[in-house]
């Protein structure tokens, strides 16, 4: 049998078997199949063979349908950018909301809940050394980053024979933070030792999928955001929301990292508001305390570029979940101290 297609008589045939349309019909059709077929692929079940309505085609007398071929689209991807970006914004928050001043009730390291405590009226940090056990009402309050993340497990042990905070991270992430009200100009000096049983050998500091580490130290500071670029006041605002708190205008870390060299200033991977400085860098130091004496004052200028407003929270933080590894440090007081002393 010879095809009738491409001949007149051939197209005449099959107008008659299906029938007149209008060419409006056709736009019609066409952008309800794509309609359908956008939300086929997004998840929501469309019967492709179902009769189209107000325009689709149908045989003569109407008795069935003509399954329309669709041309092949590309899986539907529109909900991705918007849950990457709030994870983003969520694994930010996870990274730097708690060191604003805390606020609101958080769980305590051995179990209870408390309301963070107030900080020292005269700024002057709880030495570890006098505790005996970390008090759910004592000043060094639990830090909990995320709901969803699991937290690092704190507690006061004795080592050589003086008390000293003890922080055992298993793919977890949280840390302990007392609040303060200094004027950095009057205590400029950060003194601290602390001491690690390893080093990550898979964490980078420059990167968002290995930012962790065994130790550090932070302090956070208020300033006015208003004075801030628009994207980075966008951000915070973006902090408020999603976590529930105030982000602080400027948060500075010291860290102990495997691949960065010592010194270096490493800003986060999602603002320039957070700043870190890897005051330790390889695995020479492991199994020692190590000791240090920083002026906050010239590493904030040199870190944001300016001069620090007041000092509100102080803070150590014990982080393995990116590199998905576990690591054991040990924390011994931390003073802020004048030029004199």
């Amino acid at each position: 049998m010879t095809s009738c297609r491409g001949s007149p008589t051939g197209i005449a045939r099959k107008r008659v078997a299906l029938g007149r349309r209008r060419p409006s019909s056709r736009r019609a059709m066409n952008g309800r199949a794509a309609d359908r077929s956008s939300e086929q692929h997004c998840g929501k079940p469309v019967d492709r063979d179902a009769v189209p309505t107000n325009g689709g085609i149908s045989r003569a007398g109407g008795t069935s349908a003509v399954r329309i071929p669709r041309a092949p689209r590309p899986w539907c991807r529109r909900e991705t950018p918007m849950k990457s970006a709030v994870l983003a914004v969520l694994t930010a928050v996870a990274a730097i909301a708690g060191c604003a001043g805390p606020g609101g009730s958080r769980p305590d390291v051995e179990g209870a809940r408390t309301a963070v405590p107030a900080g020292h009226p005269k700024g002057v940090l709880a030495p570890f050394s006098s505790i005996e056990r970390l008090d759910p009402k004592g000043p060094w309050a639990t830090w909990i980053f995320h709901p969803t993340k699991k937290p690092t497990q704190f507690r006061s042990v004795d080592v050589d024979g003086v008390r000293v905070v003890e922080a055992v991270s298993e793919q977890s992430i949280s840390g302990l933070q007392h609040r303060v009200d200094v004027d950095p100009g009057e205590r400029p000096i950060l003194e601290w030792r602390w001491r690690v049983d390893r080093v990550l050998e898979t964490a980078d500091m420059r990167d968002r999928h290995g930012d962790d580490s065994p130790v550090r130290v932070v302090l956070a500071f208020e300033g006015d955001v208003t004075s801030l670029p628009i994207k980075e006041q966008m951000f915070f605002e973006r902090i408020r929301l999603l976590g529930g708190q105030d982000m602080p205008y400027a948060t500075m870390m010291y860290v102990w990292c495997n691949r960065t060299e010592a010194d270096a200033v490493t800003p986060s991977a999602f603002t320039s508001r957070v700043q870190k400085i890897v005051v330790e860098s390889g695995p020479e130091g492991v199994g020692r305390w190590r000791s240090y004496r920083r002026d906050i004052v010239a590493d904030y200028e040199r870190a944001f570029g300016r001069k620090p407003g007041r000092l509100i929270a102080v803070g150590v933080m014990s982080d393995t979940d990116n590199t998905r590894l576990s690591a054991r440090g040990w924390y011994g007081d931390i003073r802020l101290l004048s030029r004199a002393e």
